[in-house]
C-alpha cells in the first residue's frame, strides 16, 4: 500500500492521483487540503461539509463549489454565516431555518417578502407593523391572519378595507362603524 510504504498525498497528487484516489486509500481529508486539493476536488471526492468545514474551508467557498445550505448548516455554520456567504431566504428555508432565525440572522420582512415569503409564515417572527412597512397590504394581512382590530390600529381607512373585500361584519367585528 502506497500510504504505509511513506507516500504523501503530496507526492501522489503530483504523480496523477485525484482526492478520490487518495481517500480510497484512506488519506484523511486534512492530509488532502494539505496537499493543495481544493474544495471542489474534495467535495468530488466524497467528503462532506462538515470535513471541510473541519479543516478550514468556509461556508462561501463551499457553496461555491454546491454544498447546500442545509448540509453546511447541519456542520455546524450558522445561519448569519450562511446568509453572509450568500445563500438566499428561500435556500435557507429549504435547510429547514425558521422565520425568526432568519429575522434574528439579519433578514428583514422586506426582503423576505421580496423572496416570495407571505404573511402567514413571516407573522410569527414579524409584527404587523413590520409587515405593513415591509409592503403587505391590508388584504395582504388580513389573509395572513392580521386581525380586523390590528388592521384598525395600522390605520387602514375603512373605505380602503372596503374596497379590499372585508364585509361590513367584518369591519363591525374589528371596530368599525360604517
Amino acid at each position: 500500500d502506497v500510504k504505509r510504504a511513506g507516500f504523501s498525498a503530496q507526492a501522489l497528487k503530483f504523480s496523477g492521483l485525484s482526492a478520490a484516489d487518495l481517500k480510497a486509500i484512506d488519506f484523511s481529508v486534512k492530509e488532502l487540503e494539505a496537499a493543495g486539493f481544493r474544495a471542489n476536488q474534495l467535495r468530488q471526492a466524497g467528503f462532506t461539509g462538515l470535513d471541510l468545514k473541519g479543516v478550514g474551508f468556509k461556508p462561501g467557498e463551499l457553496r461555491a463549489v454546491g454544498y447546500l445550505a442545509a448540509e453546511l448548516h447541519a456542520a455546524g455554520f450558522t445561519v448569519k454565516e450562511l446568509r453572509d456567504s450568500g445563500y438566499s431566504a428561500t435556500e435557507l428555508k429549504a435547510a429547514e431555518i425558521t422565520v425568526a432565525e432568519l429575522k434574528d440572522s439579519g433578514f428583514a420582512a422586506s426582503a423576505l417578502r421580496s423572496e416570495g415569503f407571505v404573511v402567514n409564515e413571516l407573522k410569527r417572527a414579524f409584527t404587523p407593523v413590520e409587515l405593513k412597512a415591509a409592503g403587505f397590504v391590508a388584504t395582504d394581512l388580513y389573509k395572513g391572519g392580521v386581525s380586523v382590530q390590528e388592521l384598525k390600529a395600522l390605520n387602514f381607512s375603512l373605505e380602503g378595507l372596503k374596497a379590499d373585500g372585508l364585509t361590513a361584519s367584518e369591519l363591525r367585528v374589528g371596530g368599525y362603524t360604517a
